[in-house]
């Protein structure tokens, strides 16, 4: 019986300890309860922007103004559309939102390629790259459908046809007679580079061009004036 009475008194004293530590504790716990709160969202919504090869761009986010937190799928709360030109500050690249400008740009002329062949040859150019330890993940390919020798056609028709200055860095596949302009326009005295591909879509004279020698440029005419580039996109 001793014994029962001795469990229950130590028990009594730990339950008082317990007590008196408790009200000892400043008032962390409410505190903790106001930070984590749930916050109603009240911000701006900001639509993507696509980056270029001089600037960059921004997926779509919402901004809360309150809590100042960014999210890239719609959270629950009151955002108003805004003019990113009104955004402070910009975005920096730690910004969630952030997409850095394309490192190369490639304009392909669709009347001889299919989307599926493209899809299939930069899954070639993915493995090349790997191979040499490039990085492609800031890739953008313009896909043209039509043949008019006009903007944005300027550069992949199948006849003369001058490359701008804002055009891309590879272009493909083009005409032998591909060139740059002396217009000031143009690239001025700045020459395209082109090697013969040979016969895509039952186009014979079919080359690939580029507008500068910059890594990312000189890997991907290199990868499909090759064996193995050529072996996906030229006729069988």
């Amino acid at each position: 019986m001793k014994k029962t009475h001795l469990f229950i008194s130590l028990g009594a004293v730990a339950i008082s300890a317990i007590a008196l530590s408790l009200a000892l504790v400043p008032h962390a716990a409410h505190e903790d309860h106001v930070a984590h709160a749930v916050c109603e969202h009240v911000g701006n919504h900001y639509a993507e922007k696509d980056p270029t090869r001089t600037e960059a761009g921004h997926k779509e986010f919402w901004a809360c103004c309150k809590c100042h937190e960014v999210f890239l799928t719609l959270p629950e709360g009151t955002f108003t559309d805004a003019d990113e030109a009104l955004m402070t500050g910009g975005l920096g690249d730690a910004h969630p939102a952030y997409v850095a400008p394309y490192e190369l740009e490639i304009a392909v002329w669709g009347r001889y390629i299919s989307s599926a062949l493209m899809d299939e040859l930069m899954d070639g150019f993915d493995t090349y790259c790997q191979g040499l330890s490039i990085d492609i993940s800031n890739i953008h390919v313009t896909y043209y459908q039509g043949a008019t020798n006009s903007d944005p056609y300027y550069g992949i028709a199948n006849y003369t046809a001058a490359a701008k200055p804002t055009s891309p860095d590879i272009l493909f596949p083009v005409g032998v007679n591909i060139t740059s302009s002396t217009d000031s326009a143009y690239y001025g005295d700045e020459s395209v580079t082109k090697v013969k591909l040979g016969t895509i879509n039952g186009q014979t004279n079919r080359y690939i061009a580029k507008t500068n020698s910059e890594t990312l440029t000189e890997a991907f005419y290199d990868f499909v004036s090759s064996d193995d580039g050529k072996a996906i996109i030229l006729d069988k």
